[in-house]
């Protein structure tokens, strides 16, 4: 699988583009889906402009997050921040606003248009619908287990998808898209705003480190091409993370059944000198 890595500035992007497939990142000036983290947007167009042209000089594709709901008058403005990008070299953007993946395809023909996890992508019939604005590539939803997004393969292989590697929350909503609750920027705990059954709290299920592994294997099995790390965490743990799906990717190429794949990771895990991280 392909390894696509969020990025928060120029620094990390220097050091995380050799290992990566391609890169991401948001900017101050067009919101995104990390509002509430100014840290994780870049604060400078000539950032922006240097991240871009390493990336077209490395060969390597480059994204923006444009992934929130933009009012009317917002979006002549971010259409005309990102035509200034794309002038440079910039790839695509991750979009779930379909007035400007519209909008900016009507000025962009050939520009790539990533739909986020936040555009509540979640069956054939919502593949379908965004598919008219030109969608490039799908990130499959946190929520979604491998078996159930087969279902939605197997009408819709025409198009590319990727998913979320080891995030670390799951909202009871979906990554923060949720009226009733606003992300504490200071916080870095799980959201505990709870669903209900009648009386009973209901929270979103955890998954484990080796049920995240064995998901890996299936959509890995299922011929999705990409594996993505989030914006999210320090520099050594993107690095960390690199390291990882660089040697999951080679217990994929070399493991001819799930048992095996399983196998080698838990010997790894338990005994081997390479670490997995988490």
């Amino acid at each position: 699988m392909k390894i696509i890595s969020g990025i928060v500035n120029l620094k990390e992007a220097k050091a995380i583009l050799p290992y990566s497939d391609e890169i991401y990142f948001g900017v101050s000036w067009i919101g995104n889906h990390r509002k509430w983290y100014k840290w994780q947007n870049i604060n400078d167009f000539k950032d922006a402009y240097k991240i871009i042209t390493m990336c077209v000089n490395e060969k390597k594709p480059i994204y923006l997050a444009a992934n929130e709901i933009y009012l009317a008058q917002e979006r002549e403005k971010i259409i005309s921040e990102i035509e200034k990008m794309y002038d440079i070299g910039l790839t695509g953007i991750i979009a779930r606003d379909i007035n400007l993946i519209y909008e900016l395809k009507s000025k962009l023909k050939k520009i790539k248009i990533n739909l986020s996890s936040t555009a509540i992508c979640f069956n054939s019939e919502s593949v379908d619908f965004f598919k008219q604005f030109g969608i490039s590539r799908i990130t499959i939803p946190q929520h979604i287990l491998p078996f159930e997004w087969e279902k939605v393969l197997k009408r819709h292989s025409d198009i590319d998808y990727e998913f979320f590697y080891f995030l670390d929350c799951y909202c009871p909503n979906v990554d923060g898209i949720c009226i009733y609750h606003n992300i504490d920027p200071n916080s870095k705990s799980v959201c505990a705003y709870p669903l209900y059954i009648g009386s009973e709290k209901v929270f979103m299920k955890i998954p484990d480190m080796m049920e995240r592994f064995s998901r890996i294997y299936d959509l890995s099995k299922m011929k999705i091409k990409y594996i993505k790390l989030s914006r999210d965490g320090t520099s050594i743990n993107k690095m960390n993370n690199l390291k990882t799906l660089k040697l999951l990717n080679n217990i994929l190429r070399i493991s001819s059944s799930r048992n095996e794949y399983m196998e080698r990771i838990n010997n790894i895990v338990k005994y081997g000198k390479s670490k997995i991280h988490n």
